[in-house]
């Protein structure tokens, strides 16, 4: 089992906050989560025409899987299964609407699939080590930006419509076809807006369910573009 890398912990942020709720509808015992996360709040003054530009130019967001560290909670859910088998867990990532405007509606065009069963009980970790990328359209969100800066407009923002990523969580048996509902978490994608978006993002993702804090997801996000995505080596004429 490789361990969560050390520098990639130290660049980690707070986690997401969830909260608990009545699920509406004919299952009313269930319970599911709504995010409260504070949203990141910037000064519409901070985001330079350098960094729309920027915006404007990414075309993909890359995502890594690392690790799943589930917490004492979150190895509870485990105990109904069978002695001796090694859970699958499935973590599904859906992109919100704002990253998706004008995209090509193709099957799970707006969903982020990793699956493992690389899981030790010794360190409750579930070891991922996948990636994979989806085409997401920035471009209203910068024009949004733009439209801000333009007015004039020196206020905080909250940034609670600017692209977020839902984290749905499934625990499942070996040989079954089942999936039960593990936890849930949230990611504000605002958090990388600023700066060079070309740049890695590690970040520590929180996953809930019911009010209780069952376990952490650690990821890289990458922003790509043209520019920065890398390019087929050309062969050398003879």
């Amino acid at each position: 089992m490789r361990g969560v890398n050390e520098k990639m912990v130290a660049q980690i942020r707070t986690p997401s906050k969830l909260k608990s709720i009545k699920k509406r509808g004919s299952n009313a015992d269930e319970l599911c989560l709504e995010e409260y996360t504070v949203p990141a709040e910037k000064s519409v003054e901070h985001f330079t025409n350098v960094d729309l530009a920027r915006l404007r130019d990414v075309d993909s967001l890359k995502l890594r899987l690392e690790t799943l560290e589930l917490k004492p909670e979150g190895c509870k859910p485990l105990e109904t299964l069978q002695r001796k088998t090694q859970p699958i867990f499935t973590v599904e990532c859906q992109l919100s609407p704002e990253l998706l405007h004008h995209m090509p509606r193709n099957e799970m065009f707006n969903i982020m699939q990793f699956e493992s069963d690389n899981y030790t009980p010794q360190t409750q970790r579930t070891h991922f080590g996948q990636e994979t990328q989806r085409a997401i359209n920035l471009k209203p969100i910068a024009d949004e930006l733009e439209r801000l800066n333009s007015g004039g407009s020196s206020d905080i923002v909250a940034f609670s419509h600017f692209g977020r990523i839902h984290f749905n969580v499934w625990l499942r048996e070996p040989n079954t076809c089942s999936n039960e509902l593990y936890g849930l978490g949230v990611f504000e994608l605002s958090e990388l807006y600023n700066g060079d978006v070309s740049l890695a993002r590690c970040k520590r993702i929180a996953i809930q369910r019911r009010g209780e804090s069952l376990a952490v997801l650690y990821l890289k996000f990458n922003l790509l573009s043209v520019q920065t995505e890398p390019q087929p080596r050309s062969r050398a004429r003879s």
